[in-house]
C-alpha cells in the first residue's frame, strides 16, 4: 500500500452542522494520496453519523472517550503513516488545492514546516490574512520571527518526524494548547516556509473557545503553556540570548497582552490587572530588549507603568 504524501487529522466533538462541509473539503483535494485521519473525542450528537455516511476509503474514523482537542490530536498523530502531517478544525474546511499547494512547496524548499495564509470565515463573507513569504527561515538563527508566525496547529503542514524524533505532543487539558506545541516545533525545524496563499477558511462562530460569553479561569492556562516551553528551551539547550528574547517576546503578547485585552473585554481589569502585572515582573522582562512592534510596547509601558486607576479607567473606555 502506497504511503500517503499527508495524513490529515481532524478532531470531531459535537460538530453536526459543520462536519460535512470539513470532510467534503478533503476528499476532494486535488492531492489525492492522502489519509485522512478523523478522531471522534465522545460526540454526543450526530457527528459521527455524518462522518459515516462518506465511504472514501482514504478515510480512517476513530472513536474514543472525551478527552479534550490536544487528547485527540495525538491519538491522531499515533497512527498517522503520512511523510506530512496536517491539521483541520471540524468546523473548518479548506480550498481544493490547499494540501496540493502546501506539499509542492515543502518538497521545492526541503521544509520542516510550511505555513499558509487563510480567510476568518464570517456567517456573510471572508477576510483574507495573508502572511508575507518566505521560502528558508530557521527561527534558532532568526528568532526575531518566532513571535511573527501564527501559533495555530491548522494553517501548517509538517513533517511527520518534527514530532515522533522530538517527542512533541499537545499538552491535554490546556486551553491554547497550540502555542506550547507549536513554538517548540519551529524550534526544532531547520527550514520554515511561508507562503501568502490563502488556504483554510477559519469558521468564525459563537461557542469556540476565544468567543466564549462569560469569562472563563481557564483563559490563564496560557501561563502554564508558556511555563512549557521556557522548559522546552531549557532542556534543549536553546541558551541563546536572542532564542531567550524571542520567547519572552511571546510571553509579552499572550500573556500581558492578549490577558489584559481578555479580561477587559469582560470588565474584570480592575480584579486581575495587579495579578498579571505581578506575573510579568517575576520574569524579569525587559521591554526594550524585546521583538515588539512599536504599538505592542507602547500598550505594554502604559500597562505596566501607569497609575492602575488610569489603566482601569482607559480599558474600560476602550477595549469592548
Amino acid at each position: 500500500m502506497m504511503i500517503p504524501d499527508v495524513s490529515i487529522i481532524v478532531p470531531v466533538y459535537n460538530v453536526e452542522d459543520y462536519v460535512f462541509e470539513c470532510i467534503n473539503s478533503l476528499i476532494n483535494q486535488t492531492l489525492h494520496n492522502i489519509e485522512i485521519i478523523v478522531v471522534d473525542d465522545g460526540s454526543t450528537d450526530a457527528s459521527l453519523d455524518v462522518i459515516n455516511k462518506f465511504s472514501d476509503i482514504r478515510i480512517k474514523v476513530i472513536s474514543k472517550r472525551n478527552g479534550g482537542l490536544s487528547s485527540a490530536r495525538n491519538e491522531g498523530i499515533k497512527i498517522a503513516t503520512g511523510k506530512y502531517i496536517a491539521f483541520l478544525d471540524s468546523d473548518d474546511w479548506v480550498e481544493p488545492f490547499a494540501y496540493k499547494t502546501l506539499l509542492d512547496a515543502a518538497i521545492r524548499c526541503n521544509s520542516d514546516i510550511v505555513v499558509c495564509g487563510f480567510y476568518l470565515a464570517y456567517e456573510t463573507y471572508s477576510k483574507k490574512i495573508t502572511p508575507s513569504s518566505i521560502d528558508n527561515l530557521n527561527i534558532k538563527t532568526e528568532p526575531q520571527y518566532l513571535s511573527k508566525i501564527k501559533v495555530a496547529a491548522w494553517d501548517k503542514l509538517y513533517k511527520r518526524s518534527l514530532f515522533i524524533d522530538n517527542d512533541i505532543t499537545y499538552p491535554q487539558g490546556l486551553y491554547y494548547e497550540d502555542t506550547p506545541t507549536t513554538i517548540p516545533l519551529l524550534l526544532k525545524s531547520n527550514v520554515i516556509t511561508i507562503i501568502d496563499d490563502p488556504l483554510i477558511y477559519y469558521r468564525q462562530r459563537d461557542g469556540s473557545i476565544t468567543k466564549e460569553m462569560k469569562f472563563n479561569n481557564k483563559c490563564f492556562d496560557i501561563y502554564k503553556g508558556l511555563d512549557i516551553i521556557y522548559s522546552f528551551i531549557d532542556e534543549a539547550t536553546y541558551k541563546d540570548d536572542h532564542i531567550k528574547r524571542a520567547i519572552d517576546s511571546v510571553y509579552v503578547k499572550k500573556c500581558l497582552i492578549d490577558n489584559i485585552v481578555r479580561v477587559s473585554k469582560y470588565s474584570l481589569q480592575s480584579k486581575y490587572l495587579w495579578d498579571i502585572k505581578r506575573r510579568f515582573f517575576n520574569k524579569n522582562i525587559s521591554l526594550l530588549r524585546l521583538y515588539l512592534s512599536k504599538k505592542e510596547f507602547l500598550f505594554s509601558f502604559f500597562i505596566l507603568y501607569f497609575p492602575e486607576i488610569i489603566v482601569v479607567k482607559f480599558l474600560d473606555k476602550y477595549i469592548k
